[in-house]
């Protein structure tokens, strides 16, 4: 559960005023974001990863309580992003990325690259795969496979 803890004070605090730094997190974030949202996916994630990289060699933790506890974390996660009230976190798409020298942004399937040295790159994102494909390469965000996610996804790109 610290892990948890940690996931979730970092994520509040990356996003609200400057009360507390967080853990290990080196940047904020826009204090517009969703707390509530931060909070779900914080958690979510790191229970996600606990139950996913539990060693196989743990005979009494089988591929079905593995299967079972996912799909149970997946649900509660649902659940919770559901409750948010309707926003624009809820049907736009934000992303931001220092890289070397350059910062990367994404807003919808609108792309900007703004390089150190002043020039910018800008281009809009024409599908699904395109921006799966920016979100993994660029952001390093594995989007899960989802037919509601590519569904909103669409809708970006349309």
């Amino acid at each position: 559960m610290g892990m948890v803890q940690g996931a979730v004070y970092d994520a509040v605090n990356a996003i609200t005023p400057k009360h507390h730094r967080p853990y290990l997190l080196n940047r904020r974030f826009g204090n517009t974001a969703s707390d509530e949202a931060a909070v779900a996916t914080a958690a979510y994630l790191v229970l996600k990863n606990i139950v996913e990289t539990v060693p196989q060699s743990i005979a009494a933790f089988t591929p079905a309580m593995r299967a079972a506890l996912l799909a149970a974390l997946e649900t509660q996660y649902n659940a919770s992003k559901n409750a948010i009230p309707d926003s624009p976190f809820k049907s736009r798409l934000m992303a931001a990325r220092r890289d070397g020298n350059r910062t990367l942004k994404l807003r919808d399937a609108e792309l900007t690259i703004q390089h150190r040295d002043g020039a910018r790159e800008q281009r809009v994102l024409r599908s699904v795969r395109e921006l799966r494909g920016v979100l993994g390469e660029l952001f390093q965000i594995d989007a899960p496979t989802d037919s509601a996610l590519d569904a909103a996804f669409a809708k970006l790109v349309a």
